[in-house]
């Protein structure tokens, strides 16, 4: 039931409940998915957005421990956009049709 579709796909109305949300991302990762071509997805916005997802998950767990107040739904959030950010940074090296930037710059960097 989390992403049962409702609206029209490509006009998707804003909301605030985690159902859209979840929806939401379920839909911008289907291109992807479906087409194999990874070749518009920044690398570097990929693991600043990973990073920040873990840093953000440590910073709410290890408050949450020192205040004894869980946020069991913040959790779920910052594991599934994790889990996306897996298969993404997986599909960025695996579908790539064109060298990265991490890639290009070691080897500019292995050249001195």
């Amino acid at each position: 039931l989390l992403f049962l579709p409702y609206g029209k796909i490509n006009n998707y109305p804003a909301s605030q409940d985690t159902n859209s949300a979840l929806c939401q991302e379920h839909r911008d990762l289907m291109p992807f998915f479906l087409k194999k071509k990874t070749d518009d997805l920044n690398e570097l916005f990929l693991w600043l957005w990973f990073w920040g997802e873990v840093f953000t998950l440590c910073y709410i767990f290890i408050d949450d421990l020192a205040s004894k107040n869980y946020h069991i739904p913040l959790y779920f959030n910052y594991v599934f956009n994790l889990i996306l950010l897996f298969y993404l940074i997986y599909a960025k090296y695996t579908y790539n049709s064109k060298p990265t930037t991490l890639s290009l710059i070691r080897k500019k960097l292995s050249s001195f």
